[in-house]
């Protein structure tokens, strides 16, 4: 579904240079983004969390902190800024492209932002297809 919604948000980018249609993409791109967000964070409850254990639970902050951190000492490394790393660290943590836009929805707007969300966005989308395919075959 998302490698879908990003084929038709390619075909329809043009859209964006019409000043009529700004108000709309603006809201759909921060609020309507936003409270998605929200709404998928929402399906972890209580239950959820008692089900695993508190364990399980710290070793995942664990796992995800430590992912962070090293996408923002790649970006160190590389000598890229470290609003990318922290991008694509938080991405490959979290849940793939909806954690990419979120994380890109509260970072400071910089002139590469926009293409530095897209790139992610676009990086993750293609190797989780890829591993998609991939992994029935490994696994055999």
């Amino acid at each position: 579904m998302l490698l879908f919604a990003l084929l038709l948000g390619l075909a329809l980018h043009f859209i964006s240079d019409d000043k009529r249609c700004k108000a709309g993409i603006q809201f759909a791109s921060s609020t309507l983004l936003r409270c998605g967000v929200a709404l998928l964070g929402l399906r972890l409850t209580t239950d959820h969390v008692v089900t695993v254990g508190w364990q399980t639970v710290a070793e995942l902050l664990v796992a995800i902190s430590l992912t962070i951190a090293l996408g923002l000492l790649l970006a160190r490394l590389f000598d890229v800024e470290l609003s990318l790393g922290a991008l694509i660290g938080g991405a490959t943590a979290i849940c793939g492209a909806s954690a990419a836009l979120a994380i890109s929805s509260v970072l400071p707007r910089t002139p590469s932002l926009e293409r530095d969300t897209t790139l992610t966005v676009v990086g993750v989308t293609t190797l989780s297809t890829v591993a998609m395919v991939v992994y029935p075959i490994v696994t055999q």
